[in-house]
């Protein structure tokens, strides 16, 4: 169990991701980097921030100037936070507001840095995100100030990076799939005919906060003859009933590193066509189990986590079978249709995959997902839960 007292990561891990980030920058011939994190997604936008600075969480939106050589900067929303980040990290010691703006305070540092002819990669353009997350305005704003300096799509450097993790990293991401253990237990004792959905979602969530988890907590839910994740249904009020098959996906953090639980409960005995959805999508995770390694292409291993599914006649339910996870979501991304770029990837050893393999019907009207996190080693995998993935009765 990791305590949540403790300062952060080491300065060692912060030595080790900066070398990291300055050898990509300087194959690049970047000077800087401008990065751009917020608090979408369950703060997962953030990911690139607390990256290099371990600051976010809670809401809290930041940019940072990465330079090759010297000190980064981070700029804070709101200077009330100023404090309390210096007291909750070792890593960057210049902290500032974004005060009048986020653009007037970044061109302002770029300039007293030396860095307004500069080549400068800008964190938050395309990437994960396929139109990016910085605003338009702060952008184009930079960009109007420093004229003479070339900037260009650097997002890709900190999220290939980020796909690798190191020992501490798993740690954290271990640390939240046991909290995320202690919820999906809750789930599994209080799923009976009779009990309420938003009950049994709000033990699930306390108990996550009680146990260590950042807030907000991502979490779907859906219930009765489910066809699709619904975000809040667990506000119906709504009493579970024998026959009825819960689908959940939660993601507790721990400073900001993500598990993952694709859990599906049957109420009673799972009424037809569940019960064939549920023990189909636990025989393909079985089977990325025997089949994951090192070395092996994104491809081939999508083509094995799908053949238990298809070759019983059904369709790949809605979404990824799997895709990267740590300070938010990352690639690989398996699923349907994806780019032969995408299949000819390779995992590499430390990869920490969420596993969220489903069975549908024709036309993908009912489905379910089962999985968790595993952590990508040269030969196989680990999961980092100490749950099994398998179809689960209750009542």
């Amino acid at each position: 169990m990791v305590d949540s007292t403790q300062l952060g990561l080491s300065l060692q891990e912060r030595d080790r991701r900066y070398a990291l980030i300055r050898a990509s920058m300087r194959e690049r011939k970047l000077e800087a980097l401008v990065i751009w994190g917020n608090s979408a997604k369950w703060d997962s936008k953030s990911a690139n921030i607390r990256y290099i600075s371990q600051i976010g969480g809670n809401g809290e939106e930041a940019m940072a100037i990465f330079p090759l050589e010297g000190e980064p900067t981070v700029f804070l929303w709101s200077p009330i936070m100023r404090g309390e980040w210096q007291e909750s990290q070792q890593w960057v010691k210049n902290l500032l507001a974004r005060r009048p703006n986020w653009s007037e305070v970044v061109v302002q540092r770029l300039k007293e840095m030396k860095l307004e002819k500069a080549f400068i990669g800008v964190v938050g353009l395309e990437g994960r995100e396929p139109e990016g997350d910085i605003p338009y305005v702060t952008y184009n704003r930079i960009l109007q100030a420093c004229p003479m300096a070339h900037f260009e799509n650097a997002t890709d450097l900190l999220e290939e990076i980020r796909l690798v993790k190191s020992d501490e990293e798993i740690a954290l991401i271990r640390e939240a799939m046991r909290i995320g253990d202690a919820a999906t237990e809750v789930m599994y004792r209080m799923s009976r005919p009779g009990a309420r959905e938003r009950e049994i979602f709000a033990e699930m969530v306390g108990t996550m906060l009680r146990e260590g988890a950042e807030h907000p907590i991502m979490f779907l839910w859906d219930s009765g003859a489910p066809d699709r994740a619904r975000r809040l249904t667990y506000n119906r009020n709504r009493l579970l009933k024998a026959g009825d098959v819960i689908c959940t996906e939660f993601a507790p953090r721990v400073q900001g590193y993500y598990g993952h639980f694709q859990r599906a409960v049957a109420v009673a005995e799972p009424a037809s066509p569940y019960d064939r959805l549920l023990e189909t999508s636990a025989l393909a995770y079985e089977r990325m189990r025997k089949v994951a390694r090192a070395g092996m292409t994104v491809g081939e291993f999508y083509d094995a986590c799908a053949e238990p599914i298809l070759s019983r006649g059904f369709e790949i339910y809605k979404g990824p079978l799997f895709h990267g996870i740590g300070l938010g979501w990352e690639t690989p991304l398996g699923m349907p249709g994806m780019s032969e770029q995408m299949r000819a990837r390779k995992l590499v050893a430390g990869m920490t995959l969420a596993i969220e393999v489903g069975a549908a019907t024709e036309g993908k009207s009912k489905g379910v997902h089962l999985g968790d996190v595993v952590v990508v080693k040269n030969e196989g995998v680990e999961s980092l839960s100490r749950l099994p993935v398998e179809m689960v009765s209750c009542g």
